[in-house]
């Protein structure tokens, strides 16, 4: 394994020290790098992002354009709610496993985006409240769903209301709080006693199957990058229980507010990140030398217009099946 460096702060888990370098860039090229723990194998944001700097970044419509599939739909929000369409009826039945959809109750959105998860669960009859502090994005829900309440601000910031909630859910948001222990103590005094929490956060131990690039992994806003055990100690410190979870390139986990064992951690849980992530940027070398390989054979056959218009349609399809995220 690579020689540790020291952390900048002392790890949220295991309150190591010392930490094993990632990447020194991550997503869009930014110079931001990423270490793993030695100590749990928890995934920090280095330098680690301050308050200012996501502030700025959620408040002002840059995150929802540097996510869109293609600029020209940059703050086009309808066409991020139907970008959903593929991806929240799976949600819906992995939280409907632990919680009865049907009978209808209260939820909480923590960071709402357009809000395409809670609309549909206000359709179903639920009382729902967001969260969000992007002000074009509040516009957007406040016009498309009158009855939803959307206040703007973030977790740390709003009042929650004490023993509100049947569900709250966070839905790639947890890896970009700051203190995600102390919003899970918020989160935990806002639910009712048999309330769930349904949290998804990108796997980072399976998250560059999506990504043309080994470190577009990285997001620069994700302050924390979770693996499955990682996730379940964070969740033990802030007081919850998880009760059912799902692991694909994202880590679907519900949980229940529950006191439960101390976090568990090992040397091996760090190990098992940095080989995970030599594998990928193998697997991604490879996969560019011959999707290179490819495209120049292709252009050769069909021509350079005729590649051009079959690269728009293969762009198309898979937005159409919901492939980019």
């Amino acid at each position: 394994m690579p020689l540790a460096i020291p952390l900048s702060k002392a790890c949220l888990i295991c309150s190591g020290t010392r930490a094993v370098a990632l990447t020194d860039r991550s997503r869009f090229d930014m110079p931001v790098g990423y270490v793993v723990c030695t100590g749990c194998g928890l995934v920090h944001r280095a330098p680690p992002l301050t308050p200012g700097e996501a502030a700025r970044i959620y408040s002002s419509g840059f995150y929802a354009d540097e996510n869109a599939p293609d600029k020209s739909q940059a703050r086009n929000y309808e066409k991020l709610v139907r970008d959903r369409d593929p991806i929240d009826p799976a949600r819906l039945e992995f939280i409907g496993r632990h919680l009865d959809l049907n009978r209808p109750g209260t939820v909480l959105e923590i960071g709402c985006g357009v809000g395409s998860l809670l609309g549909r669960l206000h359709e179903r009859g639920w009382q729902a409240w967001g969260i969000e502090p992007d002000p074009g994005m509040c516009a957007f829900v406040r016009g498309r769903w009158e009855d939803i309440e959307i206040v703007q601000g973030t977790v740390e910031a709003v009042e929650l209301p004490s023993g509100q909630y049947d569900l709250v859910m966070m839905l790639h948001v947890f890896e970009h709080l700051l203190d995600p222990v102390a919003a899970l103590h918020r989160v935990g005094s806002a639910l009712k006693p048999n309330g769930l929490l349904f949290i998804e956060v990108p796997n980072i131990l399976d998250m560059w199957t999506v990504h043309r690039r080994w470190y577009d992994g990285f997001d620069f806003t994700h302050v924390y990058n979770f693996s499955r055990k990682t996730l379940d100690n964070m969740l033990q410190l802030g007081g919850f229980e998880v009760v059912g979870a799902r692991a694909t390139h994202v880590l679907k986990v519900v949980a229940r507010r529950r006191p439960g064992p101390a976090p568990r951690f090992a040397r091996e849980d760090c190990r098992n990140v940095v080989r995970r992530i030599r594998v990928f940027r193998i697997k991604h070398l490879i996969r560019r030398i011959t999707k290179n390989a490819v495209s120049f054979i292709s252009r050769l056959l069909l021509g350079p217009k005729a590649f051009e218009s079959a690269k728009g349609h293969y762009r198309a399809l898979k937005q159409r099946l919901g492939l980019y995220r």
